[in-house]
This record gives structure tokens, sequence and C-alpha cells, in this order.
């Protein structure tokens, strides 16, 4: 098994010894517009996420305030009035 490793190696060398720089040129290029491509995504994945949270959160907050306006009871209590 390590003689076939090898030999892969030494073909992956021979290919890119003489590979055209026109070729080079062109890999670098995809590889970079792939990951470009890969970094937008990412961003408005994680950005679709934090705008989803930060809604919920502001929502939440929203809810806790009216209750305290409204005699924070609730909240104090935990739900039942014991008075």
């Amino acid at each position: 098994m390590p003689q076939e490793e090898g030999k892969t190696d030494m073909s992956k060398q021979h290919y890119r010894k003489y590979e055209s720089p026109m070729i080079r040129k062109l890999r670098k290029k995809f590889v970079l517009t792939a990951m470009g491509a890969l970094l937008i995504i990412l961003i408005l994945i994680l950005g679709f996420i934090n705008l989803l949270n930060y809604h919920q959160i502001e929502s939440r907050t929203d809810e806790i305030v009216q209750t305290l306006l409204d005699g924070g009871m609730d909240l104090v209590s935990g739900g039942t009035d014991n008075h």
C-alpha cells in the first residue's frame, strides 16, 4: 500500500509540473470563486438566523415590559396571584 501512495504523489507532482499556466490560473480562479460563493451563502444564512433571533428577543422584551407596566404580578408570583 505505501508504494501506491508514493506513486499517486509522484503522478500528481508530474501532472502539476507540466500543466499550463492558463490551467493553473483557471484552477485558482475557480477555487477563489467557489470560496467566495460559499462565504456569501454562509453570511446570508448567519445573518438570517441572527435577524430571527433579534426579532424573537425584541418580541419577548416587549411582552415583559408590557407585563411590568400592567402590574407585573405575573412575573413576581410566577403566574398566580397570592394576595
